[in-house]
């Protein structure tokens, strides 16, 4: 596809004139197209493609993002397991099990332990709708590399 085309085919997308087939052949051509113009930047912009430039692994910057969220959610989870299990290591201290929580002191095992295993609840959910996530990123980009 040359510029005007291209240009062309831009044009049609702002004024909604598009079929299903000719948006995904503009989403192609605004990853694969070398040309530059005010107009592609606009229409890269309002797809979402501002950050992809010709010959860029996305993949890669993708993936690097979602490691460092799996790398948090994993020492969140440390975390809470090591104090989780500080508490129970010292069985000769015959002292209460504690928790402060927004400046109030609990001294009940079970609603410390309760907390604790809602906290690891909300991590685990958090760490599987990464995952979700990262899936359906992964989805997306083979698919858009396989148009």
């Amino acid at each position: 596809m040359n510029k005007q085309e291209l240009h062309i085919l831009i044009e049609k997308y702002f004024q909604a004139d598009t079929s299903l087939e000719q948006e995904r052949q503009l989403k192609k051509e605004l990853c694969n197209t070398t040309f530059s113009s005010a107009l592609i930047d606009e229409a890269r912009a309002v797809l979402g493609y501002s950050m992809i430039q010709p010959h860029t692994n996305k993949l890669t910057v993708r993936r690097f993002k979602v490691s460092i969220h799996h790398i948090a959610v994993a020492a969140s989870i440390a975390f809470v397991a090591t104090i989780g299990f500080i508490g129970l290591a010292d069985n000769n201290d015959t002292s209460t099990s504690y928790a402060i929580v927004d400046g109030e002191t609990i001294t009940d095992d079970k609603i410390i332990f309760e907390m604790v295993k809602q906290s690891l609840d909300l991590i685990a959910e958090a760490n599987e709708n990464a995952q979700n996530r990262t899936d359906l990123d992964m989805k997306e980009i083979l698919g858009n590399l396989q148009q």
